[in-house]
């Protein structure tokens, strides 16, 4: 919980709205809230006490269950060298990187001018 919480600070620092959902959330109640708030992006973060593969299973789950327009991002220590096994999704190496990739996905968002 607690990178999750940090994470969230650092995106709510930058204008984000963030929907905390709190932990060990079920997926289909993630999906449900994403959907129902209209989610951009939906973000997990999971410990290193959370079991490997129990975490890139429920997010291949979670990348599935919501459209291609919503990202799916994920962070955490159960993660560390996880991100070749993990397409479709963003995959946050470090809570510093949170802010890198929030401008990232603004810029991507942005109408090209030219």
């Amino acid at each position: 919980g607690l990178g999750l919480l940090m994470a969230e600070a650092l995106l709510a620092s930058e204008g984000a709205q963030c929907l905390s959902l709190g932990t060990r959330t079920p997926l289909p109640d993630i999906r449900m809230a994403a959907m129902a708030s209209a989610a951009d992006i939906v973000a997990l973060s999971f410990s290193a006490a959370y079991p490997a593969r129990q975490a890139l299973s429920a997010l291949h789950a979670l990348r599935q269950a919501l459209p291609a327009s919503v990202g799916v991002w994920a962070g955490g220590a159960a993660l560390r060298d996880k991100a070749r096994q993990l397409e479709g999704i963003r995959v946050i190496g470090d809570i510093g990187d949170t802010l890198e990739a929030l401008r990232e996905w603004r810029g991507s968002r942005r109408p090209d001018l030219s």
